[in-house]
């Protein structure tokens, strides 16, 4: 598996290869010695199926949530009054 991700490190590399005809992406997994179940999947463009010989998760998401602005508000003015609160008793 290390082969076909230093060929999909490879083509993410460098943006000219995407131009490349199928026999030269054929060419490239043979310098890369990828076996052929992994060549038949990144010819067909199957996630899942490179996910499967892996080993990796079949599915993985993330997600953000927005931010409290009430909350970083709160923490900003802690830390203005914490520091004004320092000035003062070194005076």
């Amino acid at each position: 598996m290390s082969s076909t991700i230093r060929y999909l490190e490879t083509l993410a590399a460098n943006p000219n290869l995407a131009a490349l005809t199928a026999e030269e992406l054929e060419s490239l997994m043979d310098s890369l010695q990828l076996e052929a179940p992994e060549r038949e999947a990144l010819l067909r463009g199957d996630a899942a199926a490179l996910a499967n010989l892996s080993g990796a998760r079949k599915l993985m998401a993330a997600i953000q949530f927005p931010g409290d602005a009430n909350r970083s508000v709160k923490k900003k003015s802690r830390v203005a009054t914490t520091t004004s609160r320092a000035k003062a008793s070194r005076k």
